[in-house]
């Protein structure tokens, strides 16, 4: 319980600076423990305070290693229109996930995205581009495209501890097909910073650097 209110209340804390929690939502959904818990946590605040908007969990395969589905009866199947020719860059696989999101997003007439990026990716992503591209920025909180469709990470405030405790605590497990050469760069990024974050609150620490001085990526696009 104690969970599921820590995460509710970063939830919050993102609704103080973009409003979405009572309108309709797609949650971009991999299957990982990020997407999983965001979206049992939006339906759940949703029924608790008799919110009637619509939430989508909508699932776009990643190209690394094929296109897989997850086959669960909540979770849409969002459609790559596009011919591609394995392998592909990581850039290019973004751009192509993010245009079936916004196809699905107009089909069903939904303009917030919800993606799943917690406060530790935030802090990732911040240490990942001053050391390999020179900038002090991380992940947008918003972005828009086509002056109406807003990609939100609502989970920025939240730690990847709590995500990981509630989804314990909700048997929530980690069924993403995920990509093995993302998967494997962010993993040993991740591990340096883990060890870092022991003898310094590295997250905490960078995150309220981040907060403070609104060290975020672009707003609009």
């Amino acid at each position: 319980m104690k969970s599921y209110k820590r995460i509710v209340g970063a939830l919050l804390k993102f609704e103080k600076i973009h409003n979405f929690l009572k309108n309709d939502c797609i949650i971009a959904f991999s299957g990982g423990l990020d997407s999983r818990v965001l979206f049992d946590v939006i339906k759940r605040y949703k029924k608790d305070n008799n919110i009637t908007s619509r939430t989508f969990a909508c699932h776009i395969p990643i190209f690394g290693d094929g296109l897989n589905s997850l086959e669960l009866e909540e979770v849409y199947e969002g459609n790559i229109f596009e011919e591609v020719n394995f392998p592909i860059s990581c850039s290019l696989c973004s751009r192509l996930r993010k245009r079936a999101l916004l196809e699905f997003a107009k089909e069903y007439g939904v303009y917030n995205i919800l993606l799943g990026h917690n406060k530790n990716d935030f802090v990732e992503n911040f240490l990942y581009n001053q050391i390999y591209h020179k900038r002090l920025e991380s992940m947008p909180l918003k972005r828009v495209y086509f002056e109406k469709y807003n990609f939100l990470r609502p989970f920025a405030f939240c730690s990847r501890k709590n995500i990981e405790t509630y989804a314990k605590e909700n048997n929530l497990i980690d069924i993403e097909n995920k990509c093995s050469v993302s998967s494997r760069l962010r993993k040993e990024f991740r591990e340096n910073i883990d060890k870092l974050n022991k003898d310094y609150n590295l997250y905490n620490n960078v995150m309220d650097l981040i907060e403070k001085n609104k060290f975020y990526g672009e707003i609009d696009e």
